[in-house]
């Protein structure tokens, strides 16, 4: 396994074009919204990918999601937030087969070279939550490869989040 290749950057980093699904409440007012903070276990790290889920790129992610919600008008509010940011990272090992014709040996008979490529495949999920209600408002996620260099580990990561809050149309109203 690559050593620190960062899941969330995955997202930016995909040989294919990354996949970005957003789900909402629509009964929510997101007017109502000015506000928001890590919900209380954003910042923990799951263990079973170690060299993606770790301190440092909870970090850069939480660094990016805050940057684009200020970006959106919102603000940052420790004490008592209209809505709680809370991050998912998910990994898988995935394989995939390519097949591709080779010799032609008879009239009707053709030979396939086949390949079978193992790779892991990442997402990113960002949850805002409606911290009154306790209730998930909007999700937005990205999936894709995970092909980066450890050098690009930063900018990936503030890509896909960008990428994910390229999907959310709300600002705040001040």
């Amino acid at each position: 396994m690559k050593n620190l290749l960062l899941l969330i950057l995955l997202v930016t980093s995909c040989a294919t074009n990354p996949d970005v699904i957003v789900d909402y409440d629509r009964e929510a007012d997101f007017s109502a919204y000015h506000t928001f903070d890590l919900a209380p276990l954003a910042s923990e790290v799951q263990y079973d990918y170690p060299q993606y889920d770790n301190s440092l790129n909870r970090k850069r992610i939480i660094k990016a999601v805050e940057s684009q919600l200020t970006g959106k008008g919102y603000e940052k509010d420790t004490i008592s937030p209209d809505l709680l940011v809370d991050i998912h990272i998910l990994i898988q090992s995935k394989k995939e087969v390519r097949s591709y014709p080779g010799a032609a040996r008879y009239r009707y008979w053709q030979d396939y070279n086949i390949n079978i490529y193992d790779y892991e495949e990442g997402s990113l999920i960002i949850d805002l939550i409606d911290r009154s209600q306790n209730q998930l408002v909007w999700q937005g996620g990205v999936t894709g490869s995970i092909n980066i260099k450890p050098e690009e580990v930063e900018s990936a990561i503030s890509g896909a989040v960008a990428l994910i809050f390229g999907e959310y149309p709300y600002r705040a109203n001040k």
